[in-house]
């Protein structure tokens, strides 16, 4: 059982517990979720349902708002708890990265029910009267702290690294999950840098052992019986001329304009993808998972073109080389399948197989879509012509 199926497990063992009656059995096993995962925000809600106090509450809001401040529950429920509080009450400093100004407040009375599905956000209405073990939130807030403390430490090189050895722990999960516009336009950037130069150097290995255009075009001829006339040989050497320098820089340039445009498609669909399985991510979660993961696989894609360079100066055939990359784009296609469900993985909270659903649903749809487009077209152009 993987960790992300496992804390699935032990959350919805909580919450069954707590609807049941079983406060210390839920509050046990949310906090093995918490261990596992201190970013879990749902898990911190649902422990704050099972706490006595009002501070220990407090810590489990602020962790909430630390984790998403867009939750407007807690933020109220908070706002609440902290206006009941005496004014000369010593107050718990707020969750490390929390916007949150205002005052907690004690829970809705007890005759309350609990959320409906763990996804729900709406607040536990319903806070158990039992006190929870001492210290426990406390030191869950303080681990929490800490973790915030090693995050704040990572840099984006770190969650680079974490793409390519497909640790989705510390950097890696912090980027794709504050999923920060700046970030990933610099993952963007990289990799369209990267795949400009990686195209230049393809063309390298394939245009200089061949004579270049030229080279390659008789050769083709050649293969198919045909003859090439001179009016031909002219126009593919003054196009082997502008594929000098001028000519692998717009072969550069429109790799550099073209790949960002194939990366947001990609996000687009594979988010489509996630949404119709249930995904939680939004966007910009899905896009920093996906430019991280191609980040990776760009990265990698520099080793085999490396190594049929590397073919190509000691053997000086094309063909042999051809066959290293060839190889080696095989093994890559693999690996960034794998660094592609990882991504998806941590935007939308997935198990292996859901994320990867979501990477082959949206572009199996549309290319049923693209087909039954094509068949009512033919169909409509075939009535038009018989008259119908």
């Amino acid at each position: 059982m993987s960790q992300e199926e496992l804390i699935d497990q032990l959350f919805k063992e909580a919450i069954t517990a707590i609807r049941a009656g079983d406060k210390a059995a839920g509050r046990e096993n949310l906090m093995k979720v918490i261990e596992l995962n201190e970013f879990h925000e749902h898990a911190w809600m649902w422990l704050g349902a099972t706490v006595d106090s009002d501070e220990e509450r407090i810590i489990c809001l602020e962790n909430v708002l630390t984790i998403n401040p867009q939750n407007e529950k807690a933020r109220q429920v908070l706002e609440k708890l902290r206006s009941k509080q005496p004014a000369s009450a010593p107050t718990i400093p707020p969750a490390p990265g929390s916007s949150v100004a205002p005052p907690p407040a004690e829970p809705e009375p007890a005759s309350a029910t609990t959320p409906a599905a763990p996804g729900d956000d709406s607040w536990r209405t319903s806070l158990y009267t039992e006190p929870a073990d001492e210290g426990t939130v406390t030191r869950a807030k303080s681990r929490r702290r800490e973790a915030l403390d090693e995050e704040a430490e990572y840099g984006l090189g770190d969650a680079w690294f974490g793409a390519l050895i497909f640790k989705i722990s510390g950097a890696y999960e912090s980027v794709v999950e504050r999923a920060a516009i700046g970030q990933t336009l610099i993952n963007v950037a990289l990799v369209a840098f990267l795949s400009a130069i990686i195209t230049v150097l393809m063309a390298q290995i394939i245009l200089i052992p061949s004579g270049g255009v030229t080279g390659l075009m008789a050769d083709s001829y050649t293969q198919s019986g045909m003859s090439m006339t001179a009016q031909d040989l002219e126009a593919f050497r003054q196009f082997d001329q502008w594929m000098g320098t001028a000519g692998m820089v717009a072969i550069g340039a429109v790799m550099f304009i073209a790949t960002p445009l194939g990366l947001l498609l990609t996000t687009a669909m594979y988010h489509a993808g996630a949404k119709i399985l249930g995904g939680k991510g939004d966007f910009m979660q899905t896009a920093s998972g996906v430019s991280l993961a191609y980040v990776a696989q760009t990265i990698m894609q520099i080793i085999p073109t490396i190594l049929a360079i590397a073919t190509l100066l000691i053997s000086n055939q094309l063909e042999a080389a051809m066959m290293v990359m060839n190889l080696g784009y095989l093994v890559l296609g693999l690996y960034g399948l794998a660094v592609m469900v990882v991504a998806v993985m941590t935007a939308h909270q997935f198990n292996f197989l859901r994320a990867l659903g979501s990477i082959f649903l949206a572009p199996i749809v549309l290319s049923v879509l693209c087909c039954c487009l094509s068949f009512g077209l033919s169909m409509l152009g075939g009535a038009g012509s018989t008259g119908y």
